[in-house]
């Protein structure tokens, strides 16, 4: 394989690995609330914004489809949506994103060798025709986390919170973004009430 044909091999082997990541999905908890009074829920008010903040800079169609998938999952658990004053816990919810590199060597050595074996014997010193070597490819990209916090009483007083990370596409759709949004926070809900005598994960 020559060494063109080998750097472009490594370069689809590391954009398949990032397509196929899989979204990771954390809860924790007070295992000292009593879950089972929960009922009726609200949107708690978002904190304030810094101006210039990239993380935490207003997008109101991210903001409108988390909304949406939220509503969604709670009706079809059986929380109804109440006004703040009447409801039994508060939703909010964060998006956290950070630059991330992947870096990834591979040993690589073709023509033929000499080792143990005798000619053609590769020992990863192997002598030949174009020798040996290593391929180095560098990955930048960002990794998203929405986070969803449910407090009672209190606003102060967090006692469940799910997160969903995962790798962000460079380019997407506006149907895919839903469709993601739509995956993360079903499967941060799914914990949600967490069953009693588990334990965060």
């Amino acid at each position: 394989m020559t060494r063109i044909a080998t750097t472009v091999a490594l370069l689809l082997a590391v954009a398949s690995l990032g397509g196929c990541s899989s979204m990771k999905i954390h809860s924790d908890w007070n295992t000292g609330f009593d879950f089972t009074s929960l009922r009726t829920w609200a949107w708690a008010a978002q904190p304030h914004r810094s101006e210039g903040d990239v993380v935490l800079e207003a997008d109101t169609l991210f903001e409108d489809r988390v909304k949406r998938a939220v509503e969604q999952q709670l009706a079809s658990k059986g929380h109804q949506q109440v006004d703040r004053a009447r409801a039994d816990f508060q939703i909010s919810f964060f998006l956290v994103v950070e630059d991330k590199v992947d870096v990834t060597t591979i040993n690589n050595h073709y023509g033929y060798g000499y080792g143990p074996g005798g000619p053609g014997y590769h020992t990863g010193w192997g002598y030949g025709p174009g020798g040996f070597g290593s391929q180095t490819v560098v990955d930048q990209y960002k990794e998203g986390t929405l986070i969803l916090d449910v407090t009672h009483g209190d606003p102060s007083d967090l006692v469940w919170r799910g997160s969903a990370t995962t790798r962000l596409a460079k380019k997407t759709t506006p149907e895919k973004s839903k469709q993601t949004i739509h995956e993360a926070v079903t499967k941060i809900l799914t914990r949600f009430p967490p069953d009693p005598g588990s334990e965060s994960h």
